[in-house]
């Protein structure tokens, strides 16, 4: 090969480098600006915390804009929380799969529902009977 051949061989291939860099770069970015497990993490832990601290007669309201938002670029169309109040459990899903679980701690009960129009969530606080 003439000595111009190989020169722009290597270029290509520099070049081909380069563009892989680039790209695995701007995937690793996009995927950590977008990481929804740790917006289910994050709201799950905050519900727990505000459940534990919660007394009977209270009622929370919670603006959940943000996190529907996130469902919806996932196109994910389910409740985005429920709770178990056997299992003294939360669940919060912002895309397709089991989502993350927080257990609280606290004896409550926890009537809860979403006004999907307003995007809030409103849990009303009782007395566990068990």
């Amino acid at each position: 090969m003439k000595k111009s051949e190989t020169l722009l061989m290597e270029y290509l291939v520099f070049i081909l480098l380069v563009l892989i860099f680039i790209v695995g770069v701007t995937s690793s970015v996009i995927r950590v600006t977008n990481n929804t497990a740790i917006h289910e993490q994050i709201l799950a832990k905050q519900l727990m915390l505000l459940t534990n601290k919660a007394e009977p007669g209270m009622t929370i309201k919670i603006d959940l804009t943000h996190y529907y938002n996130i469902a919806a670029k996932n196109k994910f169309r389910e409740s985005v929380i429920s709770f178990d109040n056997s299992a003294k459990q939360l669940t919060v899903r912002l895309i397709d799969g089991k989502g993350y679980s927080a257990n609280y701690f606290n004896d409550v009960l926890i009537a809860w529902n979403i006004d999907r129009d307003k995007r809030i969530l409103i849990m009303e606080i009782g007395i566990d009977e068990n």
